[in-house]
C-alpha cells in the first residue's frame, strides 16, 4: 500500500511539472506593442472617426460665425457700363411753323460706380460712394459737347429703436460658435469614456482568460490524478468522469473566452479608428494594492456645476434666447431709422475740372419711423413664444442642474462602494483559496470526494472572477466620477483640516 502511495504522489509531482508546458497561450497580436490607457486615448482624440466627426461640428460653427461677420468687414463694389452708346433718329413737326424737322442725335456715354460700405457695431452702417461720367453728345441740330462728371457721396444709417438683425445674428453666431466649443469638449470627454470602456473590457476579458487557464491547468492536472487513482483500485471510476466532465467545460470556457478577445479587440479598434487588420494589444492591470481617495462630495458638486460643458452650454443657449427675445420686441414694435447723406460734384469740359470745380452738391437727413398701429395679435404672440421658449430653457436648466447633482452624488457613492467591493473580494479570494488547498489535499490522499474538489475550484475561479471584475469596476467607477465632474480624482480629494 505504501508503494502504491509512493508511486501516485510521484505522478501527481510529474503531472504538475509538466503542466508548465501544456499549450494555453493567450490569443495576442503576434508583434504588437501593448498599448497603456494614455496612448488608446491620445489615438483615440487624434484619429477616431468621432473626433474627425466633432472636428466638423466645430469647423462648421466657424464658419457660420464667418458668414455673419461677413456685414461688418469692408465691402467694396464696383459697376462699370463700357461703353452706352445711342443714335436716335426722329421727324419732329412744329405745328407753329407748319414744317417738319428731321432731328439726328448721337450719344456714347461711359458710367463707372465705386461702393465702400462697411458696417460697425453698435454705431451703424457708413457708405462713401464714387460715380464718374463721361458723355459725348453730337447732333444735326445742336452743338456738340463733351461732358465729365464726377460724384462723391458719404451715406449714414442707424436703426434707433431697435438692434439690427444683423448685430443680433452675429451675437447668437458668437454665442453659437462658444457652445460648439463646449459641445466639442463634451464630445471629446465622452469618446475618453468609450475608449476606457473599451479598453477595461479587453483587459477585463484577457484576464479572464488567464484564470480559465489556471483552471483548465487544475482541471487537467486532476483528471490526470483521479485516473491514476482508478487504475490502482483507490478510487471509483464515476469520480474520473465526473473530473473529466469539469474539464471539458474548462475546455470550454476557455475557448469561449478567447472569441470574446478578439470581440473586444474589435470593439476598441473601432473605437480608436484603426484597421481592422491591424495588431493591437494592451497592457494588463495596474500591479500592486489600489489606491483610496477620500472624495468630498461637496467639492465634487461645486466642481461639477462650475465645469459641466453641458450647463455651460445651456446658459449660452439662454443669453442666445435673451438676444432673440429682445430682437423680436424691438422689431415687432415701433422703429425708427435715421439716414444722412453728404454729396459732393464736380463737373467740366475737361477731365481736370473735376476735381477742380468739386463743391456740395447736397445734404440732407430723415428718420424713418414705422409703428404698427393694428397687428391682430401677432406683435403678442411672437413675443409671448419667444418668452415661453425662454422660461423653457430655463426649465430645462434647473433640471440639468438636479440631474449632475444626483450624477455626481452617484458617482462619488460608487466610487466608495467599488472600494469596498475590492477589500471584499480580496478577502473572498483568500478564503477560497485556502479552502481549494485544503479540498485539493484531502482528495489527493483519498480523504474527500471528487464533488467536493470541484466545488472548491469553482468557488475559487468565482472568487477570482469577482476580485477582478471588482477592480475593473473601480476603475471604471473613478472615470465615471471624472465624467460627471469634468474634474480629476487629485482635485476632489479632501483636504484634512478643512
Amino acid at each position: 500500500m505504501n508503494v502504491a502511495f509512493r508511486q501516485l504522489f510521484r505522478w501527481q509531482w510529474f503531472l504538475y511539472l509538466c503542466c508548465g508546458w501544456i499549450p494555453l497561450g493567450a490569443p495576442g497580436a503576434a508583434g504588437a506593442q501593448p498599448l497603456s490607457l494614455a496612448q488608446c486615448l491620445a489615438l483615440a482624440l487624434e484619429q477616431s472617426p468621432q473626433t474627425q466627426r466633432n472636428r466638423q461640428s466645430l469647423e462648421r460653427s466657424q464658419l457660420q460665425l464667418q458668414a455673419q461677420r461677413a456685414p461688418f468687414e469692408p465691402r467694396l463694389q464696383l459697376n462699370m457700363t463700357l461703353p452706352s452708346y445711342v443714335d436716335n433718329r426722329q421727324l419732329l413737326v412744329n405745328e407753329a411753323l407748319s414744317s417738319r424737322v428731321r432731328d439726328e442725335n448721337t450719344a456714347l456715354q461711359y458710367l463707372g460706380s465705386l461702393e465702400l460700405s462697411q458696417r460697425v457695431r453698435s454705431l451703424g452702417r457708413f457708405t462713401l460712394s464714387s460715380q464718374s461720367q463721361l458723355y459725348d453728345f453730337s447732333s444735326n441740330r445742336q452743338a456738340p459737347y463733351r461732358d465729365y462728371r464726377g460724384d462723391l457721396a458719404l451715406g449714414y444709417s442707424q436703426s434707433l429703436f431697435a438692434q439690427p438683425a444683423e448685430e443680433v445674428s452675429l451675437a447668437q453666431a458668437e454665442l453659437g460658435l462658444a457652445g460648439a466649443r463646449l459641445n466639442f469638449g463634451r464630445a471629446q470627454f465622452q469618446l475618453e469614456a468609450q475608449v476606457t470602456q473599451a479598453y477595461y473590457a479587453l483587459v477585463s476579458v484577457r484576464s479572464r482568460l488567464d484564470i480559465d487557464r489556471q483552471t483548465l491547468e487544475r482541471s487537467r492536472v486532476s483528471l490526470e490524478l483521479a485516473r491514476r487513482k482508478v487504475e490502482v483500485g483507490f478510487l471509483d471510476e464515476t469520480e474520473a468522469l465526473r473530473l473529466e466532465v469539469d474539464m471539458l467545460q474548462a475546455e470550454a470556457s476557455y475557448t469561449r473566452t478567447q472569441s470574446n478577445i478578439e470581440r473586444a479587440r474589435d470593439r476598441l479598434r473601432e473605437v480608436l479608428g484603426v484597421d481592422w487588420d491591424q495588431p493591437l494589444e494592451v497592457e494588463g492591470l495596474p500591479e500592486g494594492a489600489f489606491q483610496k481617495y477620500p472624495i468630498s462630495l461637496e467639492k465634487a458638486v461645486a466642481m461639477g456645476l462650475s465645469r459641466r460643458p453641458d450647463l455651460q452650454a445651456s446658459l449660452l443657449d439662454e443669453e442666445s434666447q435673451r438676444l432673440s427675445l429682445r430682437s423680436v420686441r424691438s422689431q415687432t414694435g415701433p422703429t425708427a431709422t435715421l439716414n444722412a447723406t453728404v454729396g459732393l460734384r464736380g463737373q467740366g469740359d475737361k477731365l481736370s475740372d473735376v476735381h477742380q470745380r468739386l463743391e456740395r452738391n447736397q445734404w440732407g437727413m430723415n428718420i424713418q419711423v414705422r409703428a404698427p398701429l393694428i397687428d391682430g395679435g401677432a406683435r403678442r404672440s411672437q413675443v409671448r413664444q419667444q418668452e415661453l421658449a425662454l422660461e423653457q430653457l430655463q426649465t430645462n436648466q434647473e433640471l440639468l442642474r438636479q440631474s449632475i447633482v444626483l450624477q455626481i452624488r452617484d458617482a462619488v457613492n460608487s466610487l466608495k462602494e467599488a472600494e469596498r467591493q475590492i477589500e471584499l473580494s480580496q478577502a473572498a479570494l483568500s478564503v477560497a483559496e485556502k479552502t481549494f488547498a485544503r479540498e485539493q489535499q484531502r482528495f489527493d490522499l483519498g480523504l474527500s470526494r471528487s464533488q467536493d474538489m470541484l466545488i472548491a475550484q469553482g468557488q475559487l475561479t468565482s472568487a477570482r472572477t469577482n476580485a477582478l471584475d471588482a477592480r475593473i469596476g473601480y476603475y471604471l467607477q473613478i472615470d465615471n466620477l471624472r465624467q460627471a465632474t469634468t474634474a480629476e480624482l487629485s482635485e476632489l480629494v479632501e483636504v484634512p483640516g478643512n
